[in-house]
């Protein structure tokens, strides 16, 4: 995703992440059911699977994601990837102090689609940062 990118690739100037996350592990747990490991044996290969992904995570990452301007659009009832995840973000960036390039923009009553709302936000936003 646009964060995975942002966290590892300094020349990467601005970003707007549109409904993602950056939180790969602990997403990938309930965006893909109906994988509910029923054994022992099958929870350590969905963990071994799952495990690279803990590399991008957005909480190893936050000063990269800091460092530049970063827009966060999330529909509030989002059905796929819930809005939770950048509202989390957010509030990680807040507390370590990393959110004075930080923009965000929520749209309550929207689901896991762009709307021209948001559409409207990453031009703005990319306007002012390119």
């Amino acid at each position: 995703t646009a964060l995975g990118i942002t966290a590892r690739h300094p020349t990467v100037k601005c970003t707007a992440s549109m409904m993602g996350s950056g939180y790969f592990t602990s997403l990938a747990r309930s965006l893909f059911p109906p994988l509910i490991p029923e054994t022992a044996a099958q929870q350590n290969e969905f963990n071994n699977i799952v495990a690279p992904l803990a590399e991008w995570e957005a909480t190893n990452h936050l000063e990269q994601l800091g460092d530049r301007p970063l827009l966060l659009w999330h529909g509030l009832d989002d059905d796929v990837v819930p809005a939770d995840e950048s509202l989390r973000l957010q509030q990680a960036l807040s507390e370590t102090g990393r959110d004075k390039l930080l923009t965000c923009s929520w749209q309550p009553g929207v689901r896991h689609r762009i709307t021209p709302e948001a559409l409207d936000a990453a031009v703005t936003f990319f306007r002012q940062h390119l």
